[in-house]
């Protein structure tokens, strides 16, 4: 039995017969089998795995975890949710995205599921039916352009067997909410789709094409993420949504069409269960494919729970394993934490320190000056000068309720997270780091990500609207990126990390790098330590903590504040200007009036009386 109740009626279309032919040889055994419709086509062999125990019943992957596979239904910037109705904002205008739509779909669902609100129900109804009444030949097309893994760009109007198999999933869950056999139909459409065969013909002889699956020359059946490009990428995460999508449609299912569907989605995860490993990057986010082209924090987390997902569907104790060892590959790594945990209600960004706290790129939030549309208007974004100015004119907004000055904020905020890419702000204009070498673009900063996020976790104080918040936590997971310092090898791949565990103290310190970049020589990766920069990403963290009271932020905030305070005497110079830059010798007044005002902030985060101290001893030695 399903976990989503499930209301089957008679079938009046003729269905799949299957045929189960099996080969027996020195390599593995596999099953053939053909679905005959009208003209049957055949369907070429896989590899099975002999020991592998019937799938299991009444598992719901979306039903109490959405979120962890990426599906919202707030899913805030580029996705703009209508009633249903899903739109993606690229280069300024509202485009239709079927994966969006069903990202979207399948969150409504859990939340119907969840309160049984018919609100939900009929938002995702609608979600579903606008993809199914943009589909050509059975499929979901993809109107806006994308690359495949390899950098080759997808033809217009591309297919997906991962947005079949949530498109699937999707249908699967309406029709056992509501009964209604148009769900079915287009359901058994939609599975007849994920077995067009790379290589196998339709009814009338010709070529499946676009085809959505194929079969390697090891046997093992795939599901193609993008089966329009040049070459298959063996996308896992593409792969297993379209398992998991068979296995929702085998739950609503009977007769042949059941036995089909579950012989498919145990062949898929049979694919998956030897994959898998060869995906794996130890402390760090796994390959999207065993090309090894791709490597991607966000869609490692969806892996993790798809695989989990797995484990329950194949009680497979190897799955079990993956999903551990995946999951610990990207848990926050150990580090020094002294109990300087945040506590209170402290704005940093309030104005009532003696100097200011934001960097000093910083420009002032008059309206002739401060407008997100007049910020560098003929050279690229500066991102952290533009965040330091959305904060500069939300603490104008919070003193007098300027509505100007908020929508200044807001228009700001929405420049940088619309240039985003999984959370991370790219800059995109030329730099020199503290030790003189030239940034790679585009490079990335853990300062521009602590200072957005301190600006949005006001936006959403400021209007309590939810994407705010949902933008905030994508800017926070940025954050928990952390390398351990050591070399990296030639040819090891650089993921983008927010901080490095580690520096020329001790093993275990915390800093939040302000240059961090993914190309050139070896020797460029290394923590610059610069001290504003990371007390502003701490900051960052203790906005975050202070809306949602996250235990992994009240963490890194911990870790990063006990860095700091380990490493104050050696930033301090008495008498003189304190070290800018930790690592080199750069000493700059402007920074160090800024770092004196962070100190005493730091002081009522934490209620240490050494930052106090500290802030002190600064202003005295220069001002």
């Amino acid at each position: 039995m399903s976990a989503f109740s499930t209301r089957t009626g008679p079938i009046n279309r003729l269905i799949a017969v299957l045929v189960v032919v099996v080969i027996v040889d020195a390599a593995a055994v596999t099953y053939a089998f053909a679905m005959h419709r009208n003209d049957p086509p055949p369907v070429p062999a896989f590899t099975s795995v002999p020991s592998q125990s019937p799938l299991r019943d009444g598992v719901d992957a979306y039903g109490s975890r959405p979120q962890a596979f990426g599906f919202t239904t707030t899913p805030g910037r580029p996705q703009v949710p209508n009633e249903g109705r899903v739109r993606v904002i690229v280069d300024g205008r509202e485009r239709f995205d079927p994966g969006s739509s069903l990202r979207y779909a399948l969150a409504a669902m859990a939340e119907y599921a969840t309160g049984r609100d018919g609100q939900w129900l009929d938002r995702a109804q609608t979600a579903v039916s606008e993809v199914l009444a943009r589909r050509r030949d059975g499929l979901a097309e993809h109107e806006i352009p994308q690359d495949d893994w390899y950098g080759k760009p997808l033809p217009r109007r591309w297919a997906s067997a991962q947005t079949q198999g949530l498109l699937l999933s999707a249908l699967s869950r309406l029709y056992s909410a509501t009964g209604a056999s148009p769900w079915r139909s287009s359901a058994d459409e939609v599975f007849d789709s994920l077995l067009r065969v790379s290589g196998a013909t339709d009814s009338d002889g010709h070529e499946y094409n676009p085809w959505l699956s194929f079969v390697d020359d090891a046997g093992f059946l795939w599901f193609e993420q993008f089966p329009q490009g040049q070459t298959p990428s063996r996308s896992m995460t593409g792969h297993l949504f379209a398992v998991i999508g068979i296995y929702d449609y085998a739950a609503i299912s009977d007769g042949v069409r059941r036995a089909t569907a579950q012989k498919v989605a145990g062949a898929g995860a049979a694919t998956g269960l030897h994959h898998v490993p060869l995906l794996r990057y130890e402390n760090g986010a796994a390959w999207t494919s065993d090309a090894k082209l791709v490597r991607s924090w966000d869609l490692h987390q969806v892996l993790v729970a798809q695989l989990g997902t797995l484990a329950d569907i194949t009680g497979d104790p190897a799955y079990r394993s993956y999903t551990g060892a995946f999951r610990k590959d990207t848990a926050i790594l150990g580090f020094v934490a002294t109990g300087l945990v945040p506590q209170g209600d402290v704005d940093a960004y309030s104005g009532r320190w003696a100097g200011d706290v934001l960097p000093p790129t910083a420009i002032s939030s008059t309206p002739d000056q401060a407008g997100g549309e007049r910020n560098y208007p003929s050279a690229p974004m500066k991102p952290d000068v533009v965040a330091a100015s959305a904060l500069s004119a939300l603490r104008q907004y919070s003193r007098v309720k300027d509505r100007r000055s908020l929508d200044r904020a807001i228009d700001m905020v929405d420049r940088l997270m619309d240039s985003t890419q999984d959370g991370l702000v790219p800059h995109d204009f030329i730099v020199r780091n503290p030790f003189g070498q030239v940034m790679a673009r585009p490079w990335y900063s853990a300062q521009t990500q602590g200072l957005l996020l301190s600006a949005l976790v006001r936006l959403h104080a400021a209007t309590g609207q939810q994407r705010w918040a949902d933008d905030a936590g994508a800017v926070f997971d940025t954050l928990r990126r952390l390398r351990v310092y050591r070399e990296y090898s030639s040819a090891e791949p650089r993921d983008v990390a927010m901080g490095y565990i580690g520096d020329d103290t001790s093993p275990s310190n915390l800093w939040f790098e302000k240059y961090w970049r993914q190309s050139g020589p070896i020797s460029y990766d290394y923590p610059t330590m610069v001290v504003d920069a990371h007390i502003a990403a701490l900051i960052g963290l203790y906005d975050y903590w202070a809306m949602t009271k996250d235990p992994d932020a009240a963490r890194l905030f911990d870790g990063g504040a006990s860095t700091l305070l380990a490493r104050l005497p050696d930033i301090r110079r008495s008498g003189s200007v304190s070290e800018t830059v930790l690592r080199f010798q750069v000493y700059q007044l402007d920074h160090h009036r800024v770092v004196t005002q962070q100190l005493a902030v730091l002081a009522e985060m934490t209620g240490r009386k050494a930052f106090t101290t500290y802030s002190r001893l600064f202003a005295q030695d220069a001002s």
